[in-house]
This record gives structure tokens, C-alpha cells and sequence, in this order.
């Protein structure tokens, strides 16, 4: 009996924690920035909750399954998908641990990297980015910097634009930061910033700020671009988008350094 009540906690418990994820990943959604990894993320919990919910039931019901050839077929299949999603996971959360832990040399350029603009004023994610960015420049009084991203169909201005307004406002001088106000994407991000390193004899030593998840995927990309030495200064995710963000990355690092 003692051993019954102890695995309903338990289980009552992980209903609970999968239920909060289940929220983190509608969340976005109902402020119209999800995509197919909340999509994704909302189908593991369902699943999750479902099976813990309901496990006897669940059980009687895998058993049955796979009696037939057919089932056991199907469960092998099932069972080789569920290792390779889990190896990727803990494998690409490694990688990001170390892209956010790569540090830059001293008064390296720095390259801010555009995030969702709320008509004129950063988004939650793109401050993170932008204070540490001021952090960084206010450490480094020495060190340039590039802000990039361009402007998006419901932003009023560019993303550059924005951060550029936001070093301003936090003391950062002018002639230490230069626009970059064209790219759509990160590698267009890096890309085009490189090209303004160049034609300002910037240092090529690179400092990238973005999200801590986000940081491997910019160095890989940075490397491709030729720029060897490159290190990060992440910022902290909201809580509230990091599973989202942290499942598209997952996604968007096989897509880089795999289907590219």
C-alpha cells in the first residue's frame, strides 16, 4: 500500500511538471510566435500525460499490440525513433552548453543579433541580448559593435535600428556602433556584419551576443563564413520561450550542420 501511494505521487508529480510544459510551449502561440516546434512540443506532452494518466490502461493496450507480428514491428520502430529524438536531445543540448560557453578574445568586435521588435522598442529577447551587449561594451570600452537584423512585416522599424536606439539610450557612444540593417536570417546576419567589419577595418576577433541556445549555430555559421576566431556572450531566455526556442534549435542545428 505504502508502495502504491509513493508511485502516485510520483506520477501525480510528472502529470503536474509535463502539464507546466504543456503551457510553455502554447504559450507562444497565443502571442503568435509559435511554429512547428510547438507544435512538436505539445504533441510530446500530450502523449506524456496521456500515458500517465492513463497507464494501466496504456499497458493492457501495448501488450495487446504487440502480440501480433505487426505490433512488434511497429514497437521497434517506435522504440529506434524515441532513442535516436532522446540522443539528439541530450547531444544537442550539449552543443549548446558549449557554443554559450566559447569565450571571445579581448575587445573583440561585437555582433548583436536581431530578435522580434515590438513596433519601435525590443521584445523581452531581444533586451536580454542588448544587456548584455551593454555589459559587454561597458567591460570592453575599447570594443566596436555591429547590430544586425533588418525589419519585419509587423515592426515599424528595423531590428538594427531598435538595438542601435537602445545602446544610445544606455550610454553606449555612437561612432563605437555600426548598422547592419538588411539581413533576414542569421547567416544573412553574420554574413553582411562580417562585410561591414571588413570595409571598417574592424578587429576580425568576434563576439557574438544572442541567446545562450542560439550561440553554437552562429559560431558554426561564423566559421563557415571563414571567421576563425569567434567566441559568444549569451544572454538569458525568458523562461516563458525557452522551450520553444530550445526544440526549434534542436531542429535547426540538424538543418545547418546536416541538411545544409
Amino acid at each position: 500500500m505504502k508502495k502504491k501511494i509513493i508511485i502516485n505521487i510520483i506520477r501525480i508529480i510528472c502529470f503536474c511538471l509535463t502539464a507546466f510544459l504543456l503551457y510553455l510551449y502554447v504559450y507562444p502561440i497565443s502571442i503568435n510566435i509559435g511554429g512547428p516546434a510547438n507544435d512538436i512540443g505539445i504533441i510530446m506532452c500530450l502523449i506524456i500525460m496521456t500515458l500517465i494518466a492513463f497507464w494501466s490502461k496504456c499497458k493492457s493496450l501495448y501488450f495487446y499490440i504487440r502480440k501480433n507480428k505487426f505490433g512488434k514491428i511497429a514497437e521497434n520502430i517506435i522504440a529506434v525513433i524515441l532513442c535516436i529524438a532522446i540522443l539528439w536531445g541530450v547531444v544537442g543540448s550539449g552543443l549548446m552548453i558549449y557554443g554559450a560557453n566559447v569565450k571571445p578574445a579581448e575587445d573583440a568586435t561585437v555582433i548583436v543579433l536581431g530578435c522580434k521588435v515590438d513596433a519601435k522598442h525590443p521584445s523581452v529577447m531581444l533586451q536580454e541580448r542588448l544587456d548584455a551587449a551593454v555589459n559587454y561594451l561597458n567591460l570592453h570600452p575599447n570594443a566596436k559593435c555591429v547590430v544586425s537584423g533588418g525589419q519585419g512585416g509587423n515592426e515599424e522599424i528595423s531590428e538594427a535600428q531598435c538595438m542601435h536606439d537602445y545602446l544610445i539610450s544606455h550610454h553606449i557612444a555612437g561612432v563605437r556602433i555600426y548598422i547592419e540593417d538588411q539581413s533576414k536570417n542569421t547567416d544573412q546576419n553574420l554574413n553582411n556584419s562580417f562585410s561591414i567589419i571588413e570595409k571598417n577595418q574592424l578587429s576580425k576577433n568576434i563576439a557574438i551576443v544572442s541567446d545562450g541556445f542560439h550561440e553554437f549555430r552562429a559560431i558554426y555559421i561564423a566559421k563557415r563564413h571563414g571567421i576563425q576566431n569567434v567566441g559568444s556572450v549569451p544572454s538569458m531566455t525568458p523562461l516563458q520561450f525557452l522551450p520553444e526556442f530550445h526544440m526549434r534549435e534542436l531542429l535547426a542545428i540538424i538543418n545547418e550542420v546536416f541538411l545544409r
